[in-house]
């Protein structure tokens, strides 16, 4: 019933229009290998090891997805779904935080999700965007996380 669930549901985002503005899709759209990520005084923790990419973030449209795929089998992912907008280099990022505590206690999960994308159990994280070429750097505007991400698509 899931992977019918999930068919429909990828059957029915690919019938909704990617574009907006003309079609100027924007820096932000496609898929983002979350590359590296640490408290912004800390700069040691990495999201993934070996090489293995586990960590995402996507963006199409105003839709978010967080999608992480598990170590031992990488085609094993789960999603969150959100909401994203930006104003003058600032990213607001509208999660559930119920699709983000499935994160929570997985085996191989090294990123904090929860504390990452979630602001005192509150659904919205701001965060300032530096973008150069495929390599995009989010600083949550608290202080407290810093992503970077390369572009995979």
């Amino acid at each position: 019933m899931k992977q019918h669930l999930f068919t429909l549901s990828l059957l029915m985002l690919s019938l909704v229009g990617c574009t907006h503005n003309n079609g100027d899709i924007g820096p932000y759209f496609g898929s983002w290998l979350i590359d590296r990520w640490y408290h912004a005084n800390d700069e040691s923790q990495q999201a993934h090891t070996e090489d293995i990419p586990t960590d995402f973030m996507q963006f199409q449209s105003r839709t978010v997805c967080i999608r992480h795929a598990e170590f031992a089998d990488p085609h094993t992912a789960i999603a969150a779904y959100g909401n994203w907008q930006d104003s003058d280099g600032i990213l607001t990022l509208h999660i559930d935080p119920e699709q983000i505590r499935q994160f929570d206690g997985m085996v191989n999960n090294s990123l904090p999700y929860a504390d990452v994308y979630c602001t005192d159990g509150t659904t919205v994280t701001t965060w300032r965007v530096i973008i150069d070429g495929n390599r995009m750097k989010l600083m949550r505007t608290d202080g407290k996380w810093v992503l970077e991400l390369k572009r995979q698509s």
